[in-house]
């Protein structure tokens, strides 16, 4: 498997003008300073002249490769230097083998243009440790292979690869193109001309002495109670899969040189809730008192140790629990209940879970139950849970999820309803601006008042030229905000253009009307989107609102001299 990792296949094309695709940069770097492989490639993807829009690309990796890929993320930069988030689902390709996903880009890409991407892939157990058995007093070496090129369909005008280390103890590493090497980094490249399906094995053989922890199975257990309370309990199968250790285990080297066992883990620490409280740390033998608790403001930091160190090919089981208010998890409209928590969350730092159980207790009584995640999980067949004076049983919700990393650790979110919150806050920005031209226009009712006073026409002209100025520039202002929801594909789009129509054009530049009535007339059923709004299909909180649409509308009123 070790010939296998990192031979990435980062195949990219646009969907349906596949051949119109290039790369004219790709920067990749590979991160090996933990038991980890993180890949960082920043891609500058250019669509040819006299082709087709390519509203899509593709990532794709290849055969055998799949299972230790752990998370992929794909980002680009908007406008105001903002990074969003692309949409990334699994497709299939005719004719070609391997896992292909396909990148939804925020606008269709023209013939001529260029969109700079960046792609982040964690891949789990892809070092390999070199030797396989090392004694108490060895330090741990691991081997890593990979691809040189930055593998493509397509041809690539340069491209550049950094790998970081986690020592600058290097044994062993390939030298194409002449790499320069500075501590624990070495760069290949910058690589010219690179044509299609380019492949050549890269190979590092390097110290690496960070933890090899690996959480085998773990069951986290969220329980409801009708009381006010959530008890969360997880149970931790942890292994240490570095170098396997050979030989005895001496307790007295290892507590006397600083150096034996560098390898090993004696320690970690857990980020636990800020409300956790009342957290407990056993075995089955009974308590584990080897733990510390910190407080902290925004969280509980637990130093576990274990009853023993952990060495290569050596394994303890854990079970950690604690207790959390309910208000700052569960919310309510009327009898409907929605609970928000993280399907997994922080062991250690740089955690691997290979196999995760998620069993979440209502409390009895519950129903229409409806489950919301950031990621594909596997949903099980619901149970019941039987405990102190149930009647007919609580149901449990059974969900697992295999190979997980840090980046898995998210909340619920409901994409619709951060759209309508975004559309939301537009809305507010507008109603803002509007109010400011409002004030503008009493400004003006002003200067019309003190001319036929004084009849003196230059301070009206002046005073005139000044608003009008302020009122183009806040005018820009809310057409920019239009357009940004025309791009949200909000229908409010249409009722902006609708109800400034009158206020867009010049009217400060007449001065036959001596007063202007400006009316806001702000129609609502409710609210503008509260940000405590419930999604129809989501656990995001909500506290006595729906969904309401916004309805706004500017009368303008005028009065001859």
């Amino acid at each position: 498997m070790a010939g296998l990792l990192c031979r990435l296949l980062l195949c990219l094309a646009a969907a349906g003008a596949a051949a119109d695709l290039l790369l004219e940069e790709a920067r990749r770097s590979v991160d090996l300073s933990t038991h980890l492989a993180k890949v960082s490639a920043e891609l500058s993807l250019a669509n040819a002249a006299g082709g087709t829009a390519a509203s899509a690309f593709l990532l794709a990796l290849e055969p055998g490769l799949e299972p230790r890929l752990a998370y992929l993320g794909v980002q680009v930069k908007g406008e105001e230097e903002e990074e969003n988030t692309l949409e990334v689902r699994e497709t299939k390709v005719k004719g070609k083998s391997g896992k292909f996903f396909s990148v939804k880009l925020p606008s269709p890409l023209a013939p001529g243009a260029k969109v700079r991407v960046s792609v982040e892939m964690v891949f789990t157990h892809v070092l390999q440790p070199y030797p396989t058995h090392i004694t108490q007093s060895e330090k741990q070496f691991v081997v890593f292979e990979g691809n040189h090129y930055f593998y493509s369909p397509y041809f690539t005008k340069t491209q550049t690869t950094r790998v970081k280390l986690a020592s600058r103890n290097v044994e062993s590493y390939t030298k194409l193109g002449n790499p320069s090497r500075t501590e624990d980094m070495i760069e290949y490249g910058p690589f010219k001309d690179i044509p299609p399906y380019s492949q050549d094995t890269m190979k590092v053989h390097y110290e690496n002495n960070s933890p090899f922890l690996t959480i085998t199975s773990m069951t986290r257990v969220i329980e409801v109670s009708h009381w006010g309370n959530i008890a969360v309990e997880e149970t931790v199968d942890l292994k240490h899969t570095g170098a396997v250790l050979k030989g005895p285990f001496s307790r007295y080297d290892y507590q006397r040189q600083p150096d034996s066992g560098i390898s090993s883990v004696k320690s970690f620490k857990t980020i636990l809730p800020a409300a956790a409280q009342d957290v407990y740390y056993r075995d089955e033998i009974g308590n584990i008192s080897t733990s510390h608790l910190l407080v902290l403001d925004d969280s509980v930091e637990m130093e576990i140790r274990p009853r023993f160190p952990l060495f290569g090919g050596w394994k303890t089981h854990y079970i950690i629990g604690y207790n959390l208010p309910s208000y700052e998890y569960l919310y309510n409209l009327g009898d409907q209940y929605a609970l928000k928590m993280r399907f997994v969350d922080h062991v250690f730092d740089e955690q691997v879970t290979d196999s995760l159980t998620v069993k979440i207790v209502l409390p009895e009584g519950a129903k229409n139950i409806h489950v919301d995640s950031p990621y594909e999980i596997n949903r099980a067949s619901d149970e019941l849970h039987y405990t102190y004076l149930d009647t007919f049983g609580r149901p449990v919700i059974v969900a697992h999820k295999s190979n997980l990393v840090e980046q898995h650790i998210q909340d619920i979110v409901d994409p619709a309803a951060e759209a309508r919150m975004k559309v939301a806050c537009i809305t507010e920005q507008v109603l803002t601006l509007v109010n400011k031209r409002l004030g503008l226009y009493r400004h003006f009712d002003e200067a019309v008042n003190k001319y036929k006073q004084s009849r003196d026409i230059s301070t009206l002209n002046s005073g005139k030229k000044s608003l009008e100025t302020e009122h183009k520039a806040l005018t820009n202002e809310i057409a920019s905000l239009q357009s940004k929801l025309k791009t949200e594909g909000s229908d409010l789009c249409d009722k902006v253009r609708n109800s400034f129509f009158f206020l867009s054009s010049p009217i400060l530049g007449s001065i036959k009307y001596s007063r202007c009535i400006l009316i806001w007339a702000l129609v609502s059923a409710a609210w503008i989107f509260p940000p405590h709004t419930p999604p129809e299909n989501g656990l995001i909180p909500a506290r006595g609102c729906e969904d309401q649409v916004v309805v706004f509308a500017v009368i303008l009123v005028m009065q001859p001299c």
